[in-house]
């Protein structure tokens, strides 16, 4: 589209809903901006969008002032993109609308273009090459032009069709019209006339032979539009395509059915645009065991074409080309990062991860085991979620819930911070303990709500001020350490415990509880009671008591019972008295 300088550019656009394809609202107070061919900032943002055009659900309107003012250049590409706004309540910012090119002012003749007076073909005159003085009076009249030299007849009408009938692959030259033309509404992935062999159904088009990919799913999760003949105005979902007959499923039904006469275009889905469950399914580029191994945006690494985890890099690529964040990986499958993943997201079941020695900062990794290192830099601590963790050098990070099966070295730590381990716990059977072993660094380390025996390695061998709490119940063995400080609480018993200072007055351990209650009966003396037994008195005080009742003199007259001390002094008596019928001992004093 070619837009006169200082003039207002009206764009049209339809935006539609995840499950069906219909038209649907665009909300969220939707705004545009405008980016010049290859620059990453915008001209302007944040343009108003008229949404349900005339109560129309689905139809919007944006409107250009292509004024010098606002940032415009004749001669110049600019593509109009979604910069707010949401369908169906999911955001549609990066979508782009529309494209123009700015064309010289228009003459005050509406549709008059002015005449460039300082370039030629995009090329500046020479200063002074052309003025009124050097052309000679009279030079160019329409006399001085031979009748009809200028007509159809005298341009071959073969050179025009060479041009338009060229495919679209072969305009590709940045810059051009033909490469504008080809990118308008996105790139056309292929055109043509169905065939209607085989005969075309209510949710079947059959391509045009020999023209069409003949490989099977080619097509699938692309959009197919009717752009002529029978059923025109269309578009569908291509939900599977057979390269063999060149047959295309299409999603929803056609409401004509397409015949031979139709003329059709296929172009890349959009994210906003999924059918029957499909696309990139809740934000995520997925990944399986086997799988697709293209970038091709809106077909690789959908819900229905995964990607396969061999090509993993190329999930990435596909992952940024769209501004999503999240990998959807299958069961059974492996992959391995060979590139930053800072503040992405793992999800999935049964699958692997190989760290491959790259930053994760920020990242998360759910249902995963993990194997290698990352980089040993984080700034901020990457999740590690419900994980299998085995022998692993990870900068500062959090687990959470994770299985701890490395016995060589374990999780080493590999940068100073601080660490947290949330409800995690031993996966090695038997008597076998799993290690955590310290790096470089001053280290603060939080396992809280461990279970199991933990094997503590190399603490204090760089930091003297290396820290660690330890909550839960199970078993804690210093390795080999030089220093560090360990607070205990919970249900654990200690084993080789040398350079490492416990604090453990929360600790319970059972033969501790047993050693103290051996030494309070069978090592430990106690002071002589004093006194006459007290109602309330401890329970050391009462058996000292009975002991020296069994041991230490007594006296018993017709009146009272006397106890005494070991040294014979009196130490408490009771009143006796006797009717006749009834003996008493009163309380002592």
């Amino acid at each position: 589209m070619e837009v006169p300088l200082g003039d207002t550019y009206h764009i049209h656009f339809t935006t539609r809903r995840f499950s069906t394809g219909a038209p649907f609202t665009l909300a969220g107070t939707p705004t545009f901006a405008v980016y010049e061919e290859a620059t990453a900032t915008p001209i302007q943002t944040a343009q108003s969008v008229t949404a349900d055009l005339n109560s129309v659900t689905g139809l919007n309107l944006a409107s250009v002032v292509a004024t010098t003012a606002n940032g415009y250049d004749v001669g110049s590409y600019y593509s109009v993109v979604l910069d707010a706004g949401t369908v169906d309540s999911v955001s549609v910012v990066g979508e782009v609308v529309g494209h123009f090119r700015v064309m010289p002012a228009e003459d005050a003749a509406a549709g008059v273009k002015d005449v460039n007076v300082t370039h030629a073909a995009d090329t500046a005159w020479a200063s002074g090459a052309i003025t009124a003085a050097s052309i000679a009076s009279n030079a160019i009249t329409a006399a001085k032009i031979a009748t009809d030299a200028i007509d159809a007849d005298a341009v071959a009408a073969d050179a025009i069709d060479l041009i338009w009938d060229e495919a679209l692959s072969g305009h590709n030259t940045g810059g051009t019209t033909g490469k504008a033309l080809r990118n308008a509404g996105g790139i056309i992935l292929h055109t043509g006339t169905s065939d209607n062999t085989p005969t075309n159904t209510s949710t079947t088009i059959s391509l045009e032979s020999g023209a069409a990919s003949s490989v099977d799913d080619y097509y699938n999760h692309t959009v197919v539009i009717i752009t002529g003949g029978t059923g025109a105005g269309q578009e569908r979902i291509i939900a599977d395509y057979t390269g063999s007959n060149a047959s295309a499923v299409v999603t929803p039904a056609w409401v004509t059915t397409p015949d031979a006469t139709s003329e059709y275009e296929i172009v890349p889905g959009t994210v906003h645009a999924e059918t029957q469950g499909g696309g990139y399914q809740n934000g995520a580029v997925w990944v399986a065991a086997t799988g697709s191994t293209g970038t091709q945006l809106y077909v690789d690494g959908t819900i229905d074409n995964p990607i396969a985890d061999s090509s993993f890099a190329n999930a990435k690529t596909v992952a940024d080309a769209l501004n999503l964040k999240v990998f959807r990986i299958g069961a059974g499958s492996s992959i391995t990062l060979a590139a930053a993943y800072d503040d992405y997201e793992f999800t999935g079941v049964d699958y692997t991860v190989a760290l491959g020695g790259q930053s994760i900062s920020g990242a998360t990794f759910h249902n995963a085991t993990i194997t290698g290192n990352d980089d040993g830099s984080n700034t901020t601590n990457p999740v590690f979620d419900h994980c299998i963790m085995g022998e692993n050098t990870l900068g500062q990070h959090t687990l959470q819930e994770c299985r701890m099966t490395g016995t060589t070295a374990g999780i080493t730590l590999a940068e100073a911070g601080n660490y947290f381990w949330e409800g995690c716990f031993s996966g090695v059977a038997g008597t076998g303990t799993p290690k955590l072993t310290f790096g470089a660094g001053n280290m603060n380390v939080n396992l809280r709500h461990w279970s199991g025996g933990i094997q503590i390695e190399a603490m204090g061998a760089s930091s003297s001020t290396d820290t660690m709490s330890i909550e839960g119940w199970g078993q804690v063995i210093e390795g080999t350490c030089t220093a560090g400080t360990v607070a205990i609480r919970g249900n654990f018993t200690t084993s080789g415990i040398t350079n490492l200072t416990l604090s453990d007055d929360a600790r319970i351990d059972v033969a501790q509880i047993n050693a103290e209650v051996d030494t309070a009966l069978g090592t430990s003396t106690y002071a002589e009671v004093s006194g006459a037994p007290a109602a309330t008195a401890t329970l050391a005080d009462k058996i000292g008591y009975i002991y020296a009742a069994l041991r230490n003199k007594i006296t018993v007259t017709g009146a009272s019972k006397t106890f005494y001390t070991d040294g014979g002094a009196s130490l408490w008596s009771k009143v006796l008295s006797d009717d006749g019928s009834t003996y008493t001992e009163d309380k002592g004093s």
